[in-house]
């Protein structure tokens, strides 16, 4: 490993080594001139907050909360759906194997093809030269299924348990750690960065 790499552990993340590589990749993103591949590939950074601690004091009510949803006035938003299917990723810390994951779910799938099932993530997701490698990966498949770590709703994601390995044949340091890691593994599951994002 180069001795310019500026992660601690790596090809392990701490949680702060984690935020700032987000912060990398969405400044990439930022920057990169897309044109119109922006409509088709967007990024957000988020960060799940910690809610286990949160205690409300006995002065907490929801008398604001009931009025505003008693308001008559207030001018509802009302979300239209896409009239396409569409993949959601999201990039999680793993808290045990100490790297990215990717989570992904489909959405506005036809009404004959079920979005939580392991054959419609292969037939729409993995490419050909994938597959077979995917189904076989650590014992237990490359794609497993689990319930969200925020949200709690099913979803699939590519298993990191050969994330390490993997990692270890590249030099990077926080600023390219997640593009590294996304070409490693985006791929197998049809995220690919978009190459202006590289220059």
């Amino acid at each position: 490993m180069a001795l310019s790499c500026d992660i601690k552990n790596y090809p392990f993340l701490t949680g702060d080594e984690f935020a700032e590589a987000c912060h990398h990749l969405e400044r990439r993103y930022c920057q990169a001139t897309l044109g119109p591949v922006r409509k088709r590939w967007k990024l957000r950074s988020c960060r799940a907050l910690n809610t286990t601690t949160l205690t409300l004091g006995t002065e907490y009510n929801t008398e604001m909360v009931d009025a505003e949803e008693a308001d008559q006035s207030v001018v509802s938003r009302t979300r239209t759906k896409p009239g396409f299917g569409y993949v959601a990723y999201e990039i999680h810390l793993h808290p045990t194997y100490q790297g990215p994951v990717v989570w992904f779910s489909l959405h506005n799938l036809p009404a004959d093809e079920p979005a939580f099932n392991i054959d419609t993530v292969f037939r729409r997701l993995v490419p050909d030269q994938y597959k077979d490698g995917l189904r076989t990966a650590g014992g237990i498949g490359g794609i497993s299924a689990d319930y969200h770590p925020v949200t709690g709703v099913p979803c699939f994601f590519v298993h990191p348990c050969l994330l390490g390995e993997a990692m270890m044949s590249f030099e990077c340091t926080k600023e390219t750690y997640l593009m590294v890691w996304l070409g490693l593994v985006g791929g197998a599951v049809g995220l690919w960065v978009p190459k202006e994002m590289a220059l």
